[in-house]
């Protein structure tokens, strides 16, 4: 179905023409508290200034308070042991450091290391070298690989009254540093541990006032998503061995799941991602059979914080090289692939209780590679909710599967891409059903039929800054005018003379059918007029629908 077929963009220099509530960006997908950083170091090192400072955007005010800083040394944990606490209670505030944002994945703390705790039984993680190196500042230089890398900028308020060194946040483990200020000017040099763990140290005097810290950064594409490529287990490079109770409770654990380490890594990492994807929150733990690695691996329930834990020592008793990521409000893996490096998985957490903030006026990064790991119900119901929740924002899911946003495609490509980042990242495809004559033959095949949709965008025309601040709201009904939940809606935008769309975001609707979208205008975006589309491609019960 059809409606408000064109919705034009003019990018001209004056302000938008919305006059609609924003919804707050900072109601992101919710995760938890993370117990080796305390509240105290994860605000003095995680609080941004508002976004940096970019010659092709104009200034904007981020809408936060950048007052003093609370006066902190770097992590007083060098390890991390989970609790049993399998259900998030009270609040969190997460604080955005990089333009393009990415929300919530800023890196503060990685462990690498798998080792056993005093009471000699409970796998804990630390770190394998503590040894910091002196981090280069590399300016425009060619990288070091061929790998294609992505820039970012960061700023950060930061206090070196009563410690000098400080932790210092990342876009990944393999980030490259290309250039760094600091105002009042302060004399300051980056180091990195072993597991790409950076601090930021004060060489000089320092100043009694928090210090503003900008830098540019980069980070390989691959971390983002990549193909998990089909070699064996013992075929990866050696890690250092664990101890023996350790691997033989974990390699028991991953047969359960029918992983051994005569598998391959592609099997082993989407066994483990499914597993792990799956848990729910849950304000009753596990079962205590004392044995603490086991009972939360087994139990399916837990927060972000268990889920990550579990996942990591089992993949290192495999032979995989992970690592246990984590800041202020939410913890990953991150996984070492052959001649890729290191990629980012998600496994979720509780879609409840964060606030970001200092993502006002700040574009939001998109992967360029889909997430190509097993997304089981429970784990995209909640990054559903979450959006929900949040009034419609983007969710973490969402946007991992939108592969192609930021890259001008011809009409045909937009097509097939977006239908290709649907059937990976959205609701199952059912053969014969997408259009209205499919629907039909369904109903001589047994399965059901598909009903038809509308998806709509606002009826009026919109003017936009380049860089700056867009709201685009619409609503996707059925048949009967009814609004429909839970469906996943991407925005596209298309050059009127070109013929060519670009991907701006991913929403998903609420319970009433509406979606919302607020991003940055992409500051390289020639003036001009364009098409603003929604498309969705429906659920098992509905046909797609584009506003075309």
């Amino acid at each position: 179905m059809r409606d408000l077929a064109r919705i034009t963009l003019c990018l001209c220099a004056c302000a938008l023409a919305s006059t609609r509530t924003r919804a707050s960006a900072e109601e992101t997908p919710l995760h938890e508290y993370i117990p080796a950083i305390s509240p105290s170091e994860a605000r003095a090192t995680a609080r941004g200034a508002g976004p940096a400072e970019d010659p092709q955007m104009p200034a904007a005010d981020s809408g936060e308070s950048t007052g003093a800083l609370p006066r902190t040394a770097a992590p007083s944990s060098d390890s991390f042991r989970p609790d049993r606490s399998t259900s998030l209670e009270g609040g969190l505030d997460y604080y955005e450091a990089f333009n393009p944002a990415i929300a919530p994945f800023k890196r503060i703390t990685g462990f690498d290391a798998v080792r056993l705790d005093v009471d000699g039984k409970t796998p804990v993680l630390g770190i394998l070298d503590t040894h910091r190196r002196v981090v280069p500042i590399e300016g425009a230089g060619p990288a070091p690989d061929r790998r294609p890398r992505d820039r970012f900028s960061g700023q950060l308020d930061l206090s070196f009254r009563e410690a000098r060194v400080l932790p210092f946040p990342a876009v990944s483990p393999e980030s490259r540093l290309l250039s760094l200020s600091t105002e009042p000017k302060l004399s300051v040099q980056v180091e990195r541990d072993g597991a790409d763990n950076l601090y930021i140290r004060a060489l000089g005097a320092v100043p009694d006032e928090p210090v503003r810290v900008r830098w540019e950064t980069d980070a390989p594409r691959a971390y983002f998503g990549a193909e998990v490529p089909r070699v064996k287990l013992r075929e990866l490079r050696d890690l250092p061995r664990l101890e023996p109770s350790i691997t033989r409770r974990a390699l028991r654990f991953a047969a359960e799941l029918g992983v051994t380490p005569r598998s391959d890594l592609r099997q082993a990492l989407s066994k483990l991602t499914e597993h792990f994807r799956s848990f729910v929150e849950s304000s009753e733990p596990p079962a205590n059979t004392g044995d603490l690695f086991l009972d939360l691996s087994r139990g399916g329930k837990g927060l972000c914080r268990h889920r990550a834990y579990g996942f990591v020592v089992t993949a290192r008793a495999l032979g995989i090289r992970a690592r246990f990521a984590q800041n202020e409000a939410h913890s990953w893996v991150e996984v070492e692939l052959p001649d890729t490096g290191f990629l980012r998985i998600d496994l979720g957490g509780a879609t409840h209780g964060l606030t970001a903030h200092d993502t006002r006026e700040r574009s939001s990064y998109v992967p360029a590679q889909p997430d190509t790991l097993p997304r089981p119900a429970a784990y995209r119901q909640s990054y559903a909710q979450a959006a929900r929740e949040a009034g419609g924002g983007a969710s973490s899911e969402a946007t991992n599967s939108a592969s192609v946003a930021g890259r001008w495609l011809p009409d045909e490509a937009a097509s097939a891409a977006s239908a290709a980042a649907m059937s990976s990242g959205g609701a199952p495809r059912v053969a014969g059903t997408e259009t209205e004559e499919g629907a039909a033959n369904a109903e001589g095949t047994g399965r059901v039929a598909k009903r038809p949709l509308q998806i709509a965008l606002e009826d009026r025309r919109l003017s936009a800054l380049r860089g700056g601040k867009l709201v685009l709201t619409g609503q996707v009904r059925d048949e009967a005018g009814r609004g429909v939940e839970g469906l996943r809606v991407e925005l596209w935008i298309q050059h009127t003379a070109r013929k060519q769309r670009m991907l701006l975001a991913v929403q998903v609707s609420d319970r009433d059918g509406n979606f919302r979208a607020d991003f940055g205008v992409p500051p390289d975006l020639a003036v001009g007029d364009y098409r603003l589309i929604a498309r969705t491609e429906g659920d098992a019960g509905h046909l797609g629908a584009s506003s075309e």
